[in-house]
């Protein structure tokens, strides 16, 4: 009698722990998916209005399209190339959980190309878990900013 009370009760636990650990696992994964969500908006954000200030413009005197680097700014044409790798590297990424992406891997990637980006047009700006960080370009814009927008460029983030 004392063991099948024993057993039932190790049912009853296994079952219980089970659902709990089904329930904080989806909890975690949930949490995580919020927080890569947040970081890749971020970077897909920066990364659009960069492209935008950064476009080519029609020349006045031509019909030919060139790209014109705005002072501290290192070579736009290299740097437009990394922005758009960012840019497509966020729209290749799964938006359902697939076994076969390595999704740690996919996010170093996008972390690496907005760092070389950024280092490119000399801005600071990175991902600090909740938006730009205040103590840098969102409050004093990076030399390649300031000059932009000394220039009578207008330029939001």
């Amino acid at each position: 009698m004392q063991d099948m009370f024993h057993n039932l009760g190790h049912e009853d636990g296994a079952r219980d722990g089970a659902r709990a650990g089904h329930l904080d696992g989806r909890d975690f994964g949930a949490r995580k998916a919020l927080a890569m969500g947040r970081e890749l908006g971020f970077y897909y954000g920066v990364t659009q209005r960069w492209l935008v200030y950064l476009r080519p413009s029609a020349s006045s005197s031509s019909s030919i399209t060139s790209v014109v680097s705005p002072p501290g700014i290192r070579n736009t044409e290299r740097t437009r190339k990394q922005l758009t790798d960012v840019i497509n590297l966020i729209e290749r990424y799964p938006a359902v959980n697939d076994l076969e992406t390595d999704f740690i891997q996919l996010m170093d990637r996008i972390r690496t190309k907005f760092k070389l980006a950024m280092v490119n047009l000399g801005s600071s700006q990175k991902y600090r878990g909740g938006g730009l960080d205040t103590t840098n370009d969102a409050v004093t814009p990076s030399p390649a900013v300031a000059a932009a927008l000394a220039n009578g460029k207008q330029m939001t983030f």
